[in-house]
């Protein structure tokens, strides 16, 4: 929206016996006293010279700020002129702050300070009557004129910013863009595509740490050649680990650009090392998983079985846990138990004929960790992969390793692993 300075002002003027009072943080220079001799002039108003130790009795007065026309003040303000900028905020005064520069192409955007600022207190005390300005130019013969306008308006017209250019006040407005194709406007070539469909690899991202909201798939440049000893692994599943939401979330400092630690898929294609074929299915340990391909060392790379098959029993916390296991991976309700008491052990035991399991993964901890480590069958491997007791250094019982038990804590994600 845009005010010509020609237009008709509303019908109702303010008088030209309104007090300004010029407000100055840093002392008034030679162009300072000019303009605020051309209001006098061109207005006919009671113009008082104001410092920052006190802001006059006049409720009525609307106290001007023109420092940052010549030069930024919030960018280096003093502790005392920090002091003062408070007041000037609490102080329930009319104030317009004039600016230079700041807005619309942003030529002065240390000049742009007071925006954020008045935003933040405004929306923090919307009775706050702060309004701000930005001129052009410094020198502009016409920058009295155009602050004597705003003045005029500031009790007529509810706007907090104004923008001046070319003798033009525009004042800023969201507006819908009709520009997109579910307008009928020129088409912004919204497509869905499969990750798989893309040449370049694709992989998810955290724009910003400790916002789950700004994880986003981004295309990547094509490495290339695929180096000696390698193979590249077209990803059709990847395991979520807590340790993917502890790096997303700022708590674990790893590289928020590579999620995912685990992924199973299909060889696509081989360095000159060949122990493996295209077309394998592959599980795969490399970071960066969540994407439609990765790069993985063959020391990380290991056959999926087409016979391979086992029988599956977990432990779940929530019903929702549970009826999730139940309605994506089939697995029986009575194989589904629950992990919030240690009363799991002996229905486990009581299922597998007291046999116990040949492999177990565990996650839960202190004394559900100990049920589950009672639970492995004669030989087997019980593989941790939670970190909580093993920081805490928590103790483990002795009994299993006596019947030719293992006992295994694995981090992918350490250095140690190639």
């Amino acid at each position: 929206m845009n005010l010509e300075f020609n237009s008709p002002l509303h019908a109702s003027q303010p008088t030209n016996q309104t007090p300004i009072q010029i407000v100055s943080f840093v002392g008034h220079s030679a162009e300072q006293r000019s303009t605020r001799a051309n209001f006098g002039a061109e207005f006919g108003w009671k113009v008082l010279d104001h410092f920052t130790n006190g802001w006059g009795e006049d409720d009525h007065a609307i106290l001007l700020v023109l420092d940052e026309i010549w030069a930024p003040v919030l960018q280096d303000l003093s502790a005392d002129q920090w002091a003062s900028f408070q007041s000037l905020l609490s102080s329930g005064k009319k104030v317009l702050w004039v600016t230079r520069g700041a807005m619309l192409r942003g030529d002065q955007p240390e000049n742009a300070l007071i925006y954020g600022m008045v935003r933040t207190a405004r929306a923090e005390d919307p009775s706050l009557r702060f309004k701000v300005l930005d001129l052009e130019s410094r020198q502009c013969p016409y920058n009295a004129i155009t602050i004597g306008k705003v003045l005029q308006i500031y009790d007529y017209l509810d706007e907090n910013e104004y923008v001046e250019r070319s003798g033009i006040l525009h004042i800023g407005r969201i507006i819908k863009d009709d520009t997109s194709t579910e307008s009928g406007g020129p088409s912004l070539l919204f497509e869905r595509h499969s990750l798989r469909s893309s040449l370049n690899p694709i992989r998810l991202e955290c724009g910003q740490l400790g916002d789950l909201d700004s994880l986003i798939y981004t295309e990547c440049t094509d490495p290339g050649v695929v180096p000696d000893g390698f193979v590249e692994v077209e990803i059709y599943a990847a395991g979520l680990n807590f340790k993917d939401v502890a790096v997303v979330m700022g708590t674990v400092p790893e590289n928020e650009h590579l999620l995912g630690l685990e992924g199973a898929g299909v060889i696509r294609r081989l360095g000159k090392y060949k122990p493996y074929c295209i077309g394998q299915r592959v599980v795969t340990y490399r970071k960066g998983t969540f994407g439609n391909r990765v790069q993985a060392p063959v020391e990380r790379i290991h056959l999926l079985p087409d016979d391979m098959s086992f029988e599956i029993f977990a432990t779940v916390g929530t019903e929702e846990k549970r009826a999730f296991l139940k309605d994506n991976f089939q697995i029986p309700d009575s194989h589904i138990l629950s992990s919030r008491t240690t009363g799991f052990s002996k229905d486990l035991m009581k299922l597998t004929g007291n046999r116990g399991c040949d492999i177990i993964f565990n996650s839960i901890t202190g004394d559900l960790l100990t049920e589950s480590w009672r639970c492995i069958a004669d030989g087997g491997t019980m593989i941790e992969i939670g970190m909580k007791d093993i920081i805490g250094r928590a103790s483990l019982p002795m009994e299993p390793f006596g019947r030719n038990a293992s006992f295994r804590a694995l981090d992918m994600s350490h250095p140690s692993i190639p």
